[in-house]
C-alpha cells in the first residue's frame, strides 16, 4: 500500500526526527485530530526494504492494511520510526532462526526508539497502560527484541515473520502476543517463530497465539494485519492486566 493510501486512511503522518546518542532516527507520527489525552500508542517497526532517511517509505507495508481493516487504529497515536540504511533493528543475520540476547547487545537504533516512544507518550499525555508494538520481517525481530528487553512497557505485541531468543521465553510468558509466519518463507525461516512459540508454551505461557500460513512465503504481513478482530484484540490489552 503506497504512502498516499495510508494517509487517506489515517490522515497525514507528520515527519519528525529523534536524536539518539549514536545517530538520529527519522519517524512519522500520527496523532488523531484534536490530540486528546490518554490515547493508546502503537509503535510500528518496518522491514529491511524500508530502511533509509527519506522518512516515508516505512509506511508502505503492513501499516496501511492494519489501519484499513482495524478502525481502532484511527483512535490511537501511531509511531513509525525508520531504521538507517545498512543497519538493523537487531544485529543478527535474518537467515539464522534464533539469536542470543545475552550475546547480541541492544542496538542504538532500538535504544533511540525507546527514547522516542517515551517522548511521544509524555508530550501527548498518552496512556502508558496501552502501549503496543508490531513489526514485520526485520521489524519482526525488532518487535521480539523490544518485548524481551522492555516487556514492562508494552501491553501486547504482534511480531510478523521475525525471530527471537527462545532462552528468554520466560520473559515473554505473560505478554499477550499474536505472531504470524509463512511456512515456506525463504527470507526469514519459519523455524524462528516456531521455536520461540514452542519455548513460550513450554515456559507455561498461555497468552500467545501463532498462525502459520500454509504455502505462503515472506510477504504475509497484509494477511496478518487483515485477520478478523486483530486490532480489537491488540487494543483490548492493558499492561496493568498482568501486574
Amino acid at each position: 500500500m503506497y504512502l498516499y493510501e495510508v494517509e487517506q486512511i489515517l490522515a497525514p503522518f507528520s515527519p519528525e526526527i529523534c536524536e539518539g546518542e549514536e545517530g538520529n532516527i527519522p519517524f512519522r507520527l500520527y496523532v488523531p485530530e484534536g490530540a486528546p489525552e490518554n490515547l493508546p500508542v502503537l509503535l510500528f517497526m518496518h522491514g529491511a526494504g524500508e530502511r533509509g532517511d527519506d522518512n516515508h517509505i516505512q509506511l508502505i507495508n503492513a501499516l496501511g492494511a492494519f489501519a484499513k481493516n482495524n478502525p481502532e487504529a484511527k483512535d490511537s497515536i501511531i509511531i513509525a520510526p525508520q531504521c538507517p540504511a545498512e543497519t538493523q533493528w537487531v544485529n543478527t543475520p535474518w537467515y539464522e532462526v534464533d539469536y542470543s540476547v545475552d550475546n547480541v547487545a541492544e542496538t542504538w537504533q532500538l535504544k533511540t526508539v525507546i527514547k522516542l516512544l517515551d517522548e511521544v507518550i509524555t508530550k501527548y499525555n498518552a496512556d502508558r497502560d496501552r502501549v503496543y508494538v508490531m513489526g514485520i520481517s526485520m521489524g519482526g525481530f525488532g518487535t521480539w527484541d523490544l518485548l524481551m528487553r522492555h516487556g514492562d512497557i508494552f501491553a501486547a505485541g504482534m511480531p510478523i515473520c521475525g525471530g527471537a531468543d527462545p532462552s528468554k521465553a520466560e520473559l515473554l510468558r505473560d505478554i499477550p502476543i499474536r505472531t504470524f509466519h509463512g511456512d515456506v518463507d525463504d527470507a526469514v525461516l519459519v523455524q524462528g517463530t516456531r521455536n520461540i512459540y514452542n519455548a513460550i508454551i513450554a515456559a507455561g505461557g498461555n497468552k500467545i497465539e501463532y498462525k502459520e500460513y500454509a504455502g505462503e512465503g515472506h510477504w504475509v504481513w497484509d494477511m496478518a494485519c487483515s485477520e478478523p478482530g486483530i486490532g480489537a484484540w491488540l487494543y483490548s490489552n492493558r499492561l496493568s492486566d498482568r501486574k
